[in-house]
């Protein structure tokens, strides 16, 4: 075997190690609420409720993380646009 090889096979470990950090960050809350130890207990509708709380959290704070990131990328696309405007000349 080459090294490409290796080196191919430790990304895929290394990218497997960071997706399953981002995973339990981002589906952790929900596993809890889903499987722990009061999920038996509550009823369908409590279950349901805090859920929907949970995910509209999650779609809240991507929401705010848009509208706060947003302009910076707009701005950087701008300025990489007319440094680049001499090549299309």
């Amino acid at each position: 075997m080459s090294g490409w090889f290796e080196a191919a096979l430790l990304a895929a470990f290394l990218a497997g190690l960071a997706g399953g950090a981002h995973c339990a960050a981002m589906c952790g809350g929900l596993v809890g609420i889903a499987c722990g130890p009061r999920a038996r207990e509550m009823s369908r509708g409590a279950w349901w409720r805090r859920t929907l709380a949970y995910n509209a959290g999650r779609i809240a704070s991507y929401a705010a993380a848009d509208r706060i990131f947003q302009p910076a990328w707009i701005t950087a696309q701008a300025a990489r646009r007319r440094r680049c405007r001499w090549d299309r000349s």
